[in-house]
């Protein structure tokens, strides 16, 4: 594993009232939520980076604010980042998507 490292002046961490483990645990979560909404990594992917369960990441989705919505087109998956509308059973992305084969 390869590890980063940030500095940051000692008073970040009374600022924020978060040990410098809770800093590193937010920044992991925080990065896992970000890549995902820009389509970088799965949800799977962004679980394991942020060091959750899918299911606790979909529960992180949910309080940022990122949709975590599925379909199925034509044997493509469709991840709607922003948002999924249903029109006459079709479903429509509206939002950044991308397409997975």
């Amino acid at each position: 594993m390869t590890r980063v490292q940030v500095g940051f002046d000692s008073d970040v961490f009374s600022t924020l009232r978060r040990s410098p483990q809770e800093v590193a645990r937010e920044m992991r979560l925080a990065g896992a939520v970000i890549w995902y909404a820009q389509g970088r990594v799965s949800q799977g992917r962004a679980a394991e980076i942020a060091g959750v369960s899918r299911a606790e990441l979909l529960d992180l989705l949910s309080e940022s604010g990122v949709s975590a919505a599925w379909c199925h087109c034509a044997q493509v998956e469709v991840c709607a980042v922003l948002d999924l509308r249903y029109t006459s059973g079709n479903a429509s992305a509206v939002g950044r998507a991308r397409c997975r084969t």
